[in-house]
């Protein structure tokens, strides 16, 4: 079987986890090969044998350049001919409707994290989805979804064997070398608030807890602002380092000594009994511990929702207790273990493999050309009905919020006789 993964773009987590699909279904001998906007990540799937093409996104404000991007999408599946496609991205899911009908060929699902748009229910039709988080899972089915057409599959990396020396990071730590702190994010407008805010509270600290270092890893449009921050923090010193992107993250995950940054950024450093904090966008921060853990993984490692964060005075403590090689480390080992059951994508094998048959039998092909594009077009010409629509609903609303607040303030003002 050829199976095409569409990405939205070659950047961040969601490329990450479907290139873990990808390998999955490789060792399963399936012919693999990966389309989307060309970013920092194509050069992963490339390592790995899977040959990668350069696609723009779909964006719900382009009607007219989705149809060129379509024309250019079906070229290259004309050519390649593969038997399904895996799509991931909410974005990616809500045109697909359209793309599957028009190519003719069976597409599943994958919504990756992040919020569930308003009317995504309408969008999709109950198509069977996979989602990688309990919160996905319960925002899809108050919208409206079918429980029973929402597969809840968190296992989506790929962990190497452990070495077994993972804990000498801390027990045989060397007193004067500096403590590793590392930052694991992309540096855009969705998560620069979380990396900013890990940089404040590590310089509030440095005249306190002398002996540490920040390494930054990620890169994107905010760039200029972490390293403006970090060199104002390296006045005199080298407390930060911004590394930017870099392919070899778990070497740095190896070498840290205290992970902080979301979803996956912190469950592959909890794999290797990582000292890890989800950092949230909103300035708040959490320990992972078996009692954190849960509620975290909720939301896909986020934050958000969350209560009880922790203060920076639990992270300056725990510092200190590597500093003096007192840190007690067996809740890194059960955090381990949990990750590894949870997350590790061979486990979950079987049910992807299952998912995809029963997509594959089930799914009904237009047996012409002109009867699949007819198909497709309508399809897309519904999407936008909805979109068109849910905008004048949300352009409504404002409206008669602002008219609301209008009619308070002439009451406001009357009752005092203005």
């Amino acid at each position: 079987m050829k199976i095409l993964l569409k990405n939205r773009r070659f950047a961040g987590g969601a490329a990450l986890s479907l290139l873990e699909y990808g390998l999955l279904f490789k060792a399963s001998n399936h012919e693999v090969f990966a389309v989307g906007l060309y970013n920092n990540l194509q050069s992963r799937y490339s390592e790995q044998d899977i040959d990668t093409y350069d696609l723009p996104f779909f964006e719900k404000d382009r009607p007219l350049g989705n149809l060129r991007t379509a024309r250019r999408y079906y070229k290259l599946v004309k050519q390649h001919r593969p038997d399904v496609i895996v799509s991931i991205s909410v974005c990616n899911a809500i045109f697909h409707r359209a793309i599957e009908k028009w190519f003719g060929i069976p597409v599943i699902y994958i919504v990756p994290g992040g919020i569930v748009p308003h009317m995504f229910t309408k969008y999709m039709k109950n198509e069977r989805l996979i989602v990688f988080s309990e919160e996905n899972k319960e925002a899809l089915i108050q919208d409206g979804y079918r429980e029973a057409d929402v597969s809840l599959i968190t296992n989506r990396l790929t962990f190497e064997p452990k070495s077994g020396h993972e804990d000498e990071i801390y027990t045989a730590f060397t007193p004067g070398e500096p403590v590793e702190l590392l930052v694991i994010s992309r540096l855009d407008e969705e998560k620069i608030n979380s990396v900013l805010y890990i940089m404040r509270c590590v310089e509030a600290m440095l005249e306190r807890v002398p002996g540490i270092r920040l390494t930054i890893v990620g890169d994107g449009e905010c760039m200029d602002q972490v390293q403006a921050q970090a060199a104002r923090m390296n006045s005199g010193r080298e407390a930060v380092h911004v590394a930017g992107f870099r392919n070899n993250v778990k070497d740095y995950i190896r070498r840290a000594h205290i992970v902080f940054g979301k979803g996956r950024s912190v469950i592959e450093p909890i794999y290797y009994h990582r000292i890890s904090f989800v950092v949230s966008e909103s300035d708040e921060m959490w320990l992972c511990t078996a009692d954190t853990i849960p509620s975290l993984q909720q939301t896909n490692f986020t934050g958000r929702g969350v209560g009880n964060p922790d203060s920076p005075d639990v992270l300056e403590n725990l510092i200190r207790s590597i500093q003096t090689r007192t840190l007690q480390t067996e809740f890194l080992h059960a955090n381990s273990a949990y990750m590894e059951q949870t997350y590790d994508i061979r486990k979950a094998g079987p049910i992807i493999e299952g998912i995809l048959g029963d997509k594959l039998g089930s799914f009904k092909r237009e047996r012409t050309a002109t009867g699949r594009l007819v198909k497709g077009f309508a399809e897309y010409c519904r999407i936008y009905a909805i979109i068109v629509y849910s905008k004048f609903k949300k352009i409504s609303q404002r409206s008669a919020a602002s008219g609301e607040g209008k009619a308070k303030e002439t009451g406001a003002e009357r009752s005092v006789g203005v």
